[in-house]
């Protein structure tokens, strides 16, 4: 019976500690990935993922002596006790995710030489794809993501795979191949129990599916993604999903719910201190002014958010407030200071190395030139843009430029020239699915048949041109293009 009795209690004495070491593991794997997400915070938009290797640090450090003191110490921001066990333990790919929650650029060159020593560690390949897509450099990330193969058997490193090819695949406009290795991301992160994760790709889908106006998808991507952060607490993810909503708010001129979005992600990042996410949603407020007419209070609000941005060495923010100044002040009329401005917001995209915001800015200064008069500088800024935009994913930017030619050259009353630009621009948006751009160049050739004495064939166009903005739902532009129709029937 006393033999019995203790093998009951030495089992229980077991079961018990076993149980405590799981609920210790467990609690300090939320702990850490917390703190870690914590170092991030300051910095808006996309962050560093590295669930596993954070878990194994905890793990590691919990089977060491004075292991749980050092993730103390960690989490109220003394980094060396952990650092020291694990470079008493060799794990030099886990200690170079520590630097890169803090800071990123630094922790390259520690992954640069795990992958050399390792090169089929895709875990640390993944991670270091990751680092490149946030400083900004995209192509040596992409270099990576093709190394690893597609059914890699670590369910969580082929999720942050398809994040980050759905992140390429948006900038340059394959929405539809975005959506999709978006949809695999959350997938992979959910049965992985990623939760934060899920709900970052989850924001990603939501801005996929509101630039292609699937709004009622989108809607239900931010508003899961708001919930997941509200239920693991996690405010800084709140914030963000309140201003991605905002924005959809305002794309469905839902005004009013829209302010209280970008409200409630102002009082947010302003009780954490998080200035460059503050200064973000007053961006996104300026632009909902703008669109809704308000002009001055758009001015108004852009440079509140110019000044914060300025203060906080943001420059990404800083290039977003100028690009919309650049609208602001073409709305205005007031080209002059357009062109000025567009050439502030140019150089700071360059130093971002983003050529998509930079070719755009080029355009605008081309679009001023224009309405100033001055054909030959806006035609010698267009087609720089023709030949820097062929080394570029997208090409809308060269559509934009041949339908800005071909205006040119109408002006100039050179109408075959002026209809071969309109031609390539339409070749151009009908490939791209841009319908309501192809509109107006099927508009802007049935103009030039028009002044050619070709009726018939303006005619023709025309009816492309209210097909095009029918399908697209521009109501307007089909208003337009519908009664100058109507001249041609009757």
């Amino acid at each position: 019976m006393k033999y019995l009795l203790l093998t009951t209690i030495l089992f229980f004495s077991v079961l018990f500690l076993l149980l405590r070491k799981s609920l210790l593991t467990a609690y300090w794997k939320k702990k850490i990935f917390q703190h870690l997400l914590y170092l991030q915070s300051f910095n808006t938009g996309e962050k560093f993922f590295a669930r596993p290797a954070s878990d194994r640090i905890c793990r590691t450090a919990l089977r060491q002596r004075g292991g749980e003191e050092a993730l103390q110490h960690f989490v109220s921001g003394q980094r060396k006790p952990l650092r020291y066990l694990l470079k008493k333990a060799g794990m030099k790919k886990e200690a170079a995710v520590l630097t890169a929650c803090k800071k990123p650029e630094k922790a390259i060159r520690p992954l640069i030489f795990c992958l050399k020593n390792k090169p089929d560690d895709y875990e640390a390949a993944a991670y270091l794809a990751e680092l490149y897509f946030l400083t900004g450099e995209k192509k040596k990330g992409m270099a990576l993501l093709e190394k690893i193969p597609s059914k890699v058997k670590n369910r969580y490193i082929r999720a942050v795979k398809n994040y980050l090819l759905a992140q390429d695949a948006a900038s340059w406009g394959g929405l539809q191949e975005a959506s999709e290795y978006g949809a695999a991301a959350v997938a992979g992160f959910e049965k992985e129990h990623a939760f934060y994760e899920a709900a970052r790709a989850q924001i990603f889908l939501g801005t996929i599916y509101r630039v292609s106006a699937i709004e009622d998808v989108s809607e239900l991507m931010l508003r899961t993604a708001k919930k997941i952060y509200e239920d693991i607490k996690f405010p800084d993810g709140v914030a963000d999903t309140c201003g991605n909503l905002g924005m959809l708010m305002v794309m469905q001129k839902r005004f009013s719910e829209a302010e209280d979005y970008f409200h409630q992600a102002r009082r947010i990042n302003n009780k954490l201190g998080r200035r460059t996410a503050e200064a973000e949603i007053i961006n996104q407020s300026a632009l909902m002014s703008l669109i809704r007419g308000d002009v001055k209070g758009a001015h108004k609000t852009v440079l509140d958010a110019l000044k914060m941005h300025k203060e906080e060495k943001n420059l990404q923010g800083e290039a977003f407030s100028l690009d919309i100044s650049c609208y602001i002040q073409l709305h205005q009329k007031n080209y002059k200071a357009l062109i000025n401005t567009a050439k502030k917001a140019e150089k700071l995209h360059a130093a971002l190395n983003d050529a998509s915001s930079r070719l755009d800015c080029l355009y605008l200064q081309a679009t001023a030139y224009f309405e100033l008069g001055e054909a030959e500088k806006a035609e010698s800024i267009l087609r720089q843009i023709t030949e820097e935009a062929k080394n570029e994913s997208v090409n809308f930017h060269i559509a934009n430029a041949y339908s800005l030619l071909g205006l040119i050259f109408l002006q100039k009353g050179e109408l075959l020239r002026a209809k071969g630009f309109f031609a390539q621009s339409l070749q151009l948006e009908q490939k791209n699915d841009r319908l309501n751009a192809a509109a107006t160049d099927f508009a802007n050739i049935a103009l030039i048949e028009h002044k050619r004495g070709q009726k018939e064939d303006a005619r023709k166009n025309l009816e492309q041109a209210v097909q095009c903005a029918k399908i697209c739902g521009d109501e307007e532009l089909e208003k337009i293009l519908s009664e100058e129709l109507s001249k041609y029937l009757n």
